[in-house]
């Protein structure tokens, strides 16, 4: 049994990142177009992924498309499979494509298997097969409606009026491209905690240290 940590935002399918390319049987290349809209998680996105490319295939394959855990790399990827036979994933077609959302690289296509499996991990998503750990004690702090916090030369408003407790974090047990987007590069691409969290916050996040 593989125990891992994990963070699973929410994810959004628009009309630029909706279509994956693919063959089916003789078919010639297909293109399933993913549902628009926001998804709890990676799961669900996969769940999507399978359903439009069983709908757009009038062959006699069937889809699935689930994550599976990488533990060279200690990351979940997408992997979709057909049925039997062989069959293409078009990466090199990239038009409005859920490729780079996916974790698949287009620089090829995807040919000779009856599955495949992302090249990256998916974005959107954290995982480490290391808990980062926590300071011993709580600090309370105490806010009102119309408070403002400072932090790095910035001035933030806290708009949610109740008391909270805040800890302290310390991944220094992580490795960097689990922490760091600069580290997060070659194999280990989308797999760093700072473009996870900027995505969850909205891009905007407030300034973090570990």
């Amino acid at each position: 049994m593989i125990a891992f940590y994990s963070i699973l935002p929410q994810v959004t399918i628009a009309a630029t990142n909706r279509n994956l390319y693919f063959t089916c049987g003789a078919g010639g290349v297909h293109t399933a177009t993913i549902l628009m809209g926001t998804y709890d998680n990676m799961i669900n996105v996969c769940t999507a992924i399978a359903t439009a490319m069983n709908t757009i295939c009038a062959h006699a394959y069937t889809y699935s498309c689930q994550l599976i855990w990488d533990d060279t790399y200690k990351c979940c990827k997408v992997k979709i499979i057909q049925s039997s036979g062989t069959f293409q994933l078009t990466c090199t077609t990239t038009t409005n494509s859920i490729w780079s959302l996916i974790g698949y690289s287009t620089s090829s296509n995807k040919t000779g298997a009856a599955s495949y499996t992302g090249d990256y991990q998916h974005q959107r998503g954290w995982y480490s097969d290391k808990p980062p750990s926590f300071d011993s004690y709580d600090r309370l702090m105490i806010m009102g409606s119309g408070s403002h916090i400072t932090e790095n030369g910035r001035l933030y408003r806290i708009t949610n009026p109740a008391d909270f407790n805040i800890r302290h974090i310390s991944m220094s047990a992580i490795p960097s491209h689990k922490t760091w987007a600069a580290s997060a590069t070659s194999g280990y691409t989308n797999q760093d905690f700072e473009t996870c969290w900027a995505l969850i916050a909205g891009n905007n996040p407030l300034p973090f240290n570990f």
